[in-house]
Formats: structure tokens, C-alpha cells, sequence
């Protein structure tokens, strides 16, 4: 997709790469609000501009969330997601440079470029008077990158008022969409034993790290087990000890679990329960729990499906290939899907080495994937019926 030339007669909107040098240029990491508070003050500009009523969300110890809306009775409704911060820290300095027929700079790709691409997609739309004509409403956080934590109330606010959510993340390197993410869990599992000199301590040693040894390795037998099904199973941290010549009396792990639907992980959290309930040296004892701030799978449905297959026919008609996919990684399409909406991701442009000073955006993508979304949106808005009666049963 990256070298495909842009259909005839269509003239790209230039001044959309402007526009993502200027908000790329400024930091907005999750942990910086006034940068994001830039970066929304800028996009509320551009959506005023055609029309839209928007407002700020505020947010304790985050930016504000921005919420636009151009709203039509009897229409269907359509909300466009995407997120403002990015990983890089708030001393950090962004710039924004083009590179051939990419460009590169923080968050360019995720996902400033997304961003600049519903943009484009709805400037189109408003030249043409097709912008009238449809009901949509765009959502823009600013805390997706450390697992939308204020904004998942608003995610679950507004999904029974959309019909159908696009979500802006970056598209795969073959142009696809996303139809299905993994969910994320992790386990913090702590182990406690009893103290003691390593030199004198005979018989039965209760050493807290040599039982969480025992018990990673029977919980990761357990998750390989059900790797066919879904799971993915790594340790990620561990600490314990406080000495070589110390029998430890605590030691502790972090577990990344990736699952595809909640009954799996749900029958994997009920072993890994019965594990850390179960002593294998005697005399030592174990907690585990499940951290607060996990992302539910958004697994494949008929309608995530169907959704996808009508971005492959309009790719087609317009000259480009747009393929589907599931992915490992979560976003903000995994509490859409939870929360009941129907939803597919990866409308952005195509790009690489996210979350490193490597970041990149594909031009020619992010201009295709502009003319995709204007035209998917005049399709959804004559067509989501059909999408509204199939099953909401995952797909087999």
C-alpha cells in the first residue's frame, strides 16, 4: 500500500501533513496534560471549523478528553476514536521531519497520524456537502496509552449511543484492518516464607523464591496448555531476597497474560488460583491477584467481520488492497467492543517503530486511508442496517 499511486482524480489535502507537523511538534505524553490540552485545543479548532460542537472532559492527573459532536436525527450514528498522548516523557523534545515518502516524529503513527487521517476523511466530507448528510460524533482521550483509565466511563457512556465505532490506530503493514484484540491481565502473584540463615537452617527451608519458582513454572505449563485456544503466557518481573546467604521470606512476580475472549481467561484465572492456593514446600503461602487496570479481549464477531469485508470492497473500488487481521496488542477498540458497540480498528495509516524517536507514517498511506474512511462513512450511513441484524455471537 505504501507505493500504491493515489486514484485519479483525487488531489491530496497537503495541508493535512501541516497539520500533523503541528501537533506532532508538541509533547504530549499521558503524564504531560497541558501538552495534551494543546494538542486538543487544536483539533477542537478543526472540528469547528466544519461544524462540530465540542467540549472538554476533564480528567484528574490527565488532560482533558475531547468530545465532538455533529449529530443528525434518524440517522446512524457513527463516533471516530482516537487518542492524544503518547508514551515519550514530558522533558522529552519532539520534532517532525518527511523523509522520502514517510515522515517521522512522536507519535506520528500512533496516533497522531490517525488522527490527522479522520480529520481528513471529515474535511472531504464537509467540502462535498456529504457532511449534512450524517450523523457523527468524535473522541479524542488522553490517556490510552497507560489503558484509558478516566475515559473508560466515557468509552461506556457512548457506546449504546453508536452504531458503529471506528477506531483510528495504525493500519497493518499490508493495509489491513483490525477485527479482533487480544484482552490483558496481570497477575501479581507474592510469595511468603520464613527467614533464616542460609548456613544453618536445616531440613525444610520455606524460601519464598525457590516456592514462586516452583509456582511460575506450573503456572506457565498451565497457560501453554491453552496456547492453541489463545493465551499468552510471560513473566515479566520478579523480586525477591534480600541477600545470597538469606533464606527469602517474600518474593513476588508480574504475570502478562494475552487472551482472546473472557470465558478463556476465565478458566486460566481459576487454575492459576488453584496453583497459588497450593503449597509446594510446606509452610509457605501465596496471594495472587489480578491488577485493576486490564483490557478486555475484543474478540472477532459476524459484524466485525461484515464490517471489514465492506473496507475491502470500498479499498478495491478505489484502486488500493485492505486485508483484516487480529492482533496480540490491545486499544481502546477492546472497551468499545466490551462496552457493546460494534467496532473495528486500524482505520490509520500504515507505520512503524511506534514508541521509539524511529516512529514513522506512511504518506501515500495516510492519504488512501483518508479516501477509504470518507467513503466507508457514506457507506455505513446507507447501510448499517445490515449490520445492526447480524448475530452478536463471537465468530467461530
Amino acid at each position: 500500500m505504501d507505493s500504491t499511486p493515489l486514484p485519479s482524480p483525487y488531489s491530496p489535502d497537503l495541508s493535512l501533513l501541516e497539520l500533523l507537523a503541528e501537533i506532532v511538534s508538541i509533547q504530549s505524553g499521558t503524564s504531560n496534560p497541558e501538552g495534551i490540552r494543546k494538542v486538543q485545543s487544536i483539533a477542537s479548532r478543526e472540528l469547528e471549523a466544519m461544524g462540530f460542537t465540542t467540549r472538554l472532559i476533564e480528567a484528574e492527573g490527565f488532560g482533558p478528553h475531547l468530545v465532538a459532536e455533529r449529530l443528525r436525527n434518524n440517522r446512524p450514528s457513527v463516533t471516530l476514536d482516537g487518542h492524544m498522548d503518547t508514551v515519550f516523557p514530558p522533558d522529552s523534545e519532539p520534532s517532525f521531519r518527511i523523509d522520502g515518502d514517510r515522515c517521522l516524529g512522536q507519535g506520528v503513527i500512533d496516533m497522531k497520524g490517525g488522527n490527522v487521517c479522520m480529520i481528513g476523511a471529515l474535511r472531504r466530507l464537509h467540502r462535498s456537502g456529504m457532511l449534512d448528510q450524517l450523523s457523527i460524533r468524535v473522541l479524542l482521550v488522553a490517556d490510552e496509552e497507560v489503558g484509558s483509565p478516566s475515559s473508560r466511563s466515557l468509552i461506556r457512556e457512548l457506546a449504546p449511543q453508536s452504531d458503529v465505532v471506528l477506531v483510528f490506530e495504525e493500519a497493518g503493514q499490508e493495509g489491513e484492518v483490525v477485527i479482533g484484540r487480544s484482552g490483558i491481565q496481570v497477575a501479581d502473584l507474592r510469595v511468603f516464607g520464613v527467614a533464616g540463615h542460609a548456613g544453618n537452617v536445616k531440613g525444610i527451608r520455606r524460601n519464598a523464591i525457590e516456592e514462586l519458582a516452583y509456582k511460575v513454572c506450573a503456572l506457565r505449563e498451565a497457560a501453554y496448555e491453552m496456547q492453541e485456544e489463545g493465551i499468552l503466557f510471560s513473566v515479566g518481573l520478579v523480586k525477591g531476597g534480600i541477600a545470597h546467604n538469606v533464606i527469602a521470606d517474600a518474593a513476588s512476580c508480574l504475570i502478562n497474560i494475552r487472551f482472546t475472549s473472557a470465558p478463556l481467561f476465565g478458566r486460566l484465572a481459576k487454575l492459576f488460583s488453584d496453583i497459588a492456593e497450593n503449597p509446594h514446600i510446606p509452610g509457605t503461602t501465596a496471594k495472587l491477584t489480578w491488577q485493576e487496570s486490564a483490557s478486555p479481549a475484543m474478540p472477532v464477531t459476524e459484524k466485525s467481520l461484515s464490517l471489514a469485508q465492506l473496507c475491502q470492497r470500498v479499498g478495491e473500488e478505489l484502486g488500493f488492497t485492505v486485508g483484516f487481521q487480529t492482533r496480540g496488542g490491545s486499544s481502546n477498540a477492546n472497551l468499545w467492543a466490551d462496552a457493546g458497540a460494534t467496532v473495528i480498528d486500524g482505520l490509520g495509516p500504515i507505520g512503524g517503530d511506534d514508541h521509539s524517536e524511529r516512529e514513522w507514517m506512511s504518506i501515500p498511506s495516510l492519504f488512501n486511508r483518508i479516501q477509504l474512511v470518507e467513503e466507508m462513512l457514506v457507506r455505513l450511513s446507507n447501510q448499517i442496517s445490515l449490520f445492526q441484524n447480524l448475530p452478536v455471537t463471537e465468530s467461530k
